[in-house]
């Protein structure tokens, strides 16, 4: 009877956290819509496959089949329209509802990375955890593809431990445990329909494991390992590359570094040059977001952003020319892509290592008001306060949780149990960090998709006490209902 009246208390406490995460979801997604730039192509791509079954674009009264983004986050807008009809808010409240299952995911993570007999207090921890934090929560209001990229992650990493906890005991990759991982594979396939980056959770595995399973002996089972991850990986991705084959002569996977629009000049040069310098938000509203929109103003340079007067002066030119009609044409874009070259001759651990140490504060130490009506502007205190009290009083309470969040999952990191499987996730972090350093302009929502999996680390802090399995009892594996 003890058993059931506490398997009934931790049922109870599961179901709070998700009923709580999905009403603080649900809240934002009703108080806090938001529509980004990417926004009209998703809707456009979207609207080709629900009206024509293709994945294109109208070009001068023509279907252009393309190749301009993944097409993960098209084709979730178009089920929503086809489900729902047109407009935005219902596809808000399915993100509520998968982000809400994406903390599940993150308490399973949590579980298996937990020791067996600490698993459901763990599992707790992170569901809790995960489901209160509110940078996922928010980006469920926007039209954007980071809460089905945060669940598709969060999926493959749940798969993955849930096959290698297989294999570690008895060094065997026996049919479950490859249906466990081939799963991964699929499950990190579809979410780089999302967001591109999310095999990384791969490749982690694969480098951590490389390092665990280095002696020859183990050889075959990481040979193993690595194809049923791999296999699961093609299965998902061949039909895009397939299709790309067929329809583009190219079977490429991912679009090209310079995909853009057609008759669009993509601004890969101006991007070299801003990667050389700019590593703060400031920097990305003043200067990256008003390319082809706005004036752009040498004032708004930081110093370092030119090495001469010389230097400043042809940015000035540079800058007026595509002052005159907002357009970046080739040659603009070329004499930015020289400026490129000739600032990272000059000073190339500044490019390479210096710029991208910048932007890891940037991107990962934000009060992240990015969707909400707040300036997120901390400094200097005393005149932010005077400013707008509830401005500062706002975020600076997020900058505090960001923060917290970051710490516990570092001490949980340093906790867990289970050393490959925080090893893999600490590999990810920083692969993904090193990666999204050399995007265009350091976004604090290019970790967003994170914050899951930090809660999962953060939940082995609770993984320490509380009461233990009962002798012999079968390890939780991936069944929700071990866990509560």
């Amino acid at each position: 009877m003890r058993v059931l009246s506490t398997a009934a208390r931790r049922s109870g406490w599961a179901a709070a956290a998700l009923a709580l995460g999905l009403a603080l979801r649900l809240w934002l997604v009703g108080t806090y819509p938001f529509e980004a730039g990417d926004t009209p192509l998703y809707e456009a791509l979207a609207r080709s496959l629900v009206a024509h079954g293709s994945y294109s674009l109208e070009v001068d009264g023509q279907l252009l089949p393309v190749n301009v983004r993944m097409p993960g986050y098209p084709a979730f807008l178009a089920a929503s329209h086809a489900l729902f009809g047109p407009g935005f808010q219902p596809v808000r409240v399915a993100q509520a509802v998968l982000d809400t299952l994406t903390c599940l995911l993150a308490g399973l993570v949590a579980g298996l990375l937990a020791p067996a007999e600490r698993r459901r207090r763990a599992f707790l921890a992170g569901l809790w955890l995960a489901a209160l934090c509110p940078f996922c929560a928010s980006y469920a209001s926007a039209i954007l593809a980071e809460t089905p990229g945060a669940f598709f992650t969060a999926a493959a990493v749940a798969l993955l431990f849930a096959g290698l906890r297989r294999v570690e005991p008895s060094g065997r990759v026996d049919g479950r445990s490859a249906a466990w991982l081939t799963a991964a594979g699929v499950a990190a396939g579809f979410g780089c329909y999302f967001r591109p980056e999310t095999p990384l959770v791969l490749v982690a595995a694969g480098l951590a494991l490389a390092l665990r399973w280095r002696r020859p002996a183990d050889w075959a089972r990481l040979a193993r390992v690595g194809l049923a991850l791999g296999a699961g990986l093609a299965l998902a991705l061949a039909p895009w590359v397939a299709r790309n084959a067929l329809v583009l002569g190219h079977p490429q996977l991912l679009p090209p570094m310079a995909a853009n629009l057609p008759g669009e000049t993509s601004p890969v040069g101006f991007n070299a040059w801003t990667d050389t310098w700019l590593t703060t938000i400031p920097e990305i509203y003043e200067i990256s977001f008003k390319v082809e929109d706005e004036p752009l103003e040498v004032a708004a340079l930081p110093a370092w952003a030119c090495d001469s007067p010389e230097e400043k002066a042809r940015v000035a030119e540079l800058f007026a020319r595509h002052n005159k009609d907002f357009t970046l044409t080739p040659d603009l874009d070329g004499a930015f892509a020289q400026l490129a070259r000739e600032r990272t001759a000059r000073h190339p651990l500044r490019t390479w290592l210096l710029v991208p140490l910048r932007r890891v504060p940037t991107m990962w130490l934000s009060p992240r008001v990015d969707l909400l009506p707040f300036s997120g502007q901390l400094l200097p205190v005393a005149s932010a306060w005077e400013d707008d009290p509830v401005d500062f009083s706002v975020s600076a309470t997020l900058f505090a949780l960001n923060v917290v969040y970051l710490v516990l999952a570092a001490f949980g990191s340093w906790r867990a149990s289970w050393r490959p499987g925080a090893a893999i996730l600490l590999a990810w972090l920083l692969l993904r960090t090193a990666l999204i350093t050399r995007m265009p302009g350091p976004e604090p929502r290019y970790v967003v998709v994170c914050f899951p999996l930090l809660a999962a680390l953060a939940a082995q802090l609770w993984a320490r006490g509380g009461p233990r399995a009962p002798a012999g009892a079968a390890p939780a594996g991936l069944r929700p209902h071990a866990l509560v």
